[in-house]
């Protein structure tokens, strides 16, 4: 679920969901987190920011490729 906040030119993604099974997070995160970044853009965002990440153990390879 994702959301243009025009004000602050931010995509808010409220929650992002994988599979709890989902094995192959490394080589899938880096193509999301270059979608997600040009999803942003083609919204005329200039950020993002997500919300919620599910399940937990992905939030930090997550975090680490954002940076």
């Amino acid at each position: 679920d994702a959301k243009n906040d025009r004000k602050t030119n931010t995509l808010i993604i409220r929650n992002l969901m994988l599979e709890p099974d989902f094995d192959e997070i490394d080589d899938f995160l880096p193509h999301l987190v270059s979608e997600i970044r040009e999803f942003a853009e083609f919204n005329n965002c200039q950020n993002y920011e997500i919300e919620k990440i599910s399940p937990q153990y992905i939030q930090e390879p997550f975090a680490k490729m954002i940076k």
